[in-house]
């Protein structure tokens, strides 16, 4: 654990609310029920640009922490290796263009 202003960090996170193959960048708020970024905001506050990966949700009674542990079908796959490369060119223009520049070129 390194001390660094939140406002310099980007948080990268699965959400099930976001569609497989899509990202969506936030420059703030809360945690939307998930534990990995209430965790983040508990230590940090909630001051710092987040990418959400598209996972979708379970099309049949599966639990929510069994979807996200469960390997993906290959059509789920492929999205999610496109999802994650978009959220790495994201995250390069946060970095070199901004936070605005990069919303509004991603969402």
């Amino acid at each position: 654990y390194v001390k660094t202003k939140p406002e310099l960090l980007v948080l990268i996170y699965d959400d099930m609310d976001v569609a497989p193959g899509k990202i969506k960048i936030r420059q703030m708020g809360g945690s939307g029920g998930h534990k990995g970024v209430q965790s983040v905001i508990s230590c940090l506050g909630s001051n710092f640009a987040r990418i959400r990966v598209g996972i979708g949700r379970p099309k049949d009674e599966t639990t929510a922490e069994d979807f996200v542990l469960s390997e993906p079908c290959e059509k789920e796959k492929k999205l999610l290796i496109a999802s994650c490369e978009k959220a790495k060119d994201a995250t390069i223009a946060i970095i070199e263009d901004g936070l605005q520049v990069a919303m509004n070129r991603y969402n």
